[in-house]
């Protein structure tokens, strides 16, 4: 990483930013279509679809020695942590605030959106009713709190996107957010917790958020990243060089330990390992060493977020509506690739209609809060 020249645009320069992160949403479409395709295998398999034998070994093959639903949510967390924090460093005079509220238009529209289309889809097309206290708890993203579920399994990496970005408000609050070479150290602690919590579940027989260390390390190892990218300090891009390799080094004691004698639903040990390593060398590889991007999968990209929170739905829908006809005619790939088609086009709408015009009115907002009552912009004051 050292080595490698990478020219950033003037910020002035229209569409520089676009150009700059045109492969981290390249990365994001290849994330969310990872999801949508074990979520698709899985409806499959649970309704039985009449596949060939090779295709059945295959589809199964694809989502039991690794989880791709895995794999594209630790992706999406390491791009959280590459492309998040970044706005709690500009110079104005409340970022905290412009920040939550950029986050909060962002993320809450669309989510409540799907959540309301959830409880529709649900109720009609499964017949399972939703109470108050568990639509309560899945509007406010914690519905566990209330001792509820979510109402569609997608919406627990939300609650961890929710864990990093208090920790990031927390360090900006104590000045810290600036500080050069931070994130990388605290990508080590998470590895290093991580690893303690599966020694303590496997020897003590404690049961340890194992996983919620790692995710968040892996977050800020994207922070570290981006700050290497940004700032070319040889230091900052040691300790993502270094880290790369302690976790392809830590995975397999951290997967075992954890998973082995106490085993997760979720798969194996092995399936956990697999996962993990191969959304490590996916990021390292295509998000931080080289800047692949595909226009079709960027664009899928920019879009993913929605594809993300509708594409159970479509499952569902397309599950009811076509399942049926297609049994026995084609193959389960076909159904695969509708649900994905599918997807992408019911986000594309929503992005259009309703998650664009959000994220717009929430940079509006912070737009007229920056500006004095005599035009002038407001700066974070010098101390």
């Amino acid at each position: 990483m050292p080595e490698r020249a990478r020219v950033t645009p003037p910020a002035g320069k229209p569409g520089a930013r676009a150009e700059r992160l045109a492969h981290i949403d390249t990365l994001r479409g290849v994330a969310c279509l990872l999801v949508v395709h074990i979520h698709a295998v899985q409806w499959l398999e649970r309704n039985a679809f009449p596949m060939s034998g090779l295709e059945a070994t295959l589809l199964h093959d694809s989502i039991t020695w690794f989880d791709p639903g895995k794999v594209g949510v630790l992706v999406f967390f390491a791009i959280s942590g590459y492309v998040v924090p970044f706005s709690l460093r500009r110079p104005l005079a409340h970022p905290l605030r412009e920040f939550v509220v950029n986050r909060f238009f962002r993320l809450m529209p669309a989510y409540w959106f799907s959540l309301v289309a959830g409880v529709v889809i649900i109720l009609w097309f499964e017949q399972q009713p939703t109470d108050l206290t568990s639509w309560l708890g899945n509007l406010v993203l914690a519905p566990q709190l209330l001792g509820r579920e979510p109402l569609l399994y997608v919406y627990w990496t939300l609650q961890v996107e929710l864990v990093f970005y208090v920790i990031c408000a927390g360090l900006a609050v104590l000045g810290l957010i600036h500080v050069q070479r931070l994130a990388g150290w605290l990508a080590m602690l998470g590895l290093t917790g991580a690893l303690a919590a599966a020694a303590a579940k496997h020897f003590l027989m404690i049961d340890l958020p194992v996983g919620l260390a790692l995710w968040i390390s892996l977050m800020f190892w994207g922070f570290a990243a981006r700050e290497a990218e940004v700032s070319g300090d040889r230091l900052v891009a040691w300790q993502v060089q270094i880290l790369f390799v302690a976790y392809l080094l830590a995975l397999g004691p951290i997967c075992y330990l954890g998973y082995h004698r106490l085993p997760s639903i979720y798969g194996t040990w092995q399936s956990y390992f697999w996962s993990y390593v191969l959304a490590v060398l996916i990021f390292w590889a295509f998000g931080i060493r080289w800047t692949w991007s595909v226009r079709w999968l960027t664009w899928v990209g920019r879009i993913s977020y929605s594809v993300y929170l509708l594409h159970v739905l479509c499952i569902i829908v397309l599950g009811a509506w076509l399942g049926p006809w297609l049994a026995g005619y084609v193959p389960g790939s076909v159904f695969i690739g509708l649900v994905a088609l599918a997807s992408v086009a019911a986000a594309a709408l929503t992005f259009a209609w309703l998650e664009q015009p959000a994220i717009t009115l929430g940079r509006e907002l912070n737009r007229r809060w920056r500006i004095t009552p005599d035009g002038r912009l407001r700066q974070r004051p010098l101390l």
